[in-house]
């Protein structure tokens, strides 16, 4: 006969496998008891995670209507059962390796479409951008790289550090609009910034 250990003493376990993504996904596969407890752990900092395809894929699985919408016609969202977990409840950082995943993906799909890169770059970040504000309750520190803010809402999220990255190349009043619309969708207002 099967005895439960207590709620505490499952936790102490899993915790000891903390920086070991390997043994914490082999833990979360023994049994859906187990995989309660890993899985906020092996998803609440994915970091260089981000920068594969797969985990992309797994993304794209959550996306409401509204976030797929915004892929019709440029992206074909793959066609994949939805996950047991709403993961991107238990992220809590979105660095920049998110954009490099997106990339990858991205440069994936323009190697069968060839021209369309960058119009899948924008459509996947935005849709998947508007996911993680959705659904990131936890979601503390958000890197934003060339996204214009006015086009995203920052509601109902516990963000409290916002990195804005934009590219040498980008225009200022692309700048100056995207820092707007962070401070509209902070603050409730617009402010004007000077550049």
């Amino acid at each position: 006969m099967i005895t439960l250990l207590p709620l505490e003493c499952y936790h102490k376990i899993i915790n000891n496998f903390r920086d070991d993504s390997k043994d914490l996904l082999s833990c979360a596969l023994v049994n859906r008891h187990l995989s309660r407890f890993t899985m906020p752990i092996l998803w609440n900092e994915p970091g260089h995670h981000f920068k594969n395809k797969k985990l992309i894929n797994i993304l794209f699985s959550m996306l409401n209507d509204d976030e797929q919408n915004l892929l019709n016609g440029v992206v074909t969202v793959p066609n994949q059962p939805a996950p047991l977990f709403e993961y991107t409840t238990f992220i809590k950082s979105v660095p920049a390796n998110f954009y490099s995943g997106v990339r990858k993906w991205a440069h994936a799909i323009r190697n069968r479409r060839r021209g369309l890169e960058d119009k899948y770059e924008e459509a996947i970040k935005y849709s998947l951008i508007r996911m993680f504000l959705r659904t990131g309750q936890n979601i503390k520190y958000l890197y934003l790289e060339n996204i214009n803010c006015d086009d995203i809402l920052f509601k109902d999220t516990e963000v409290t550090s916002v990195d804005l990255y934009f590219l040498k190349e980008v225009k200022h009043k692309f700048v100056l609009r995207s820092i707007n619309g962070l401070v509209k969708n902070l603050f409730g207002g617009t402010f004007v910034v000077a550049w």
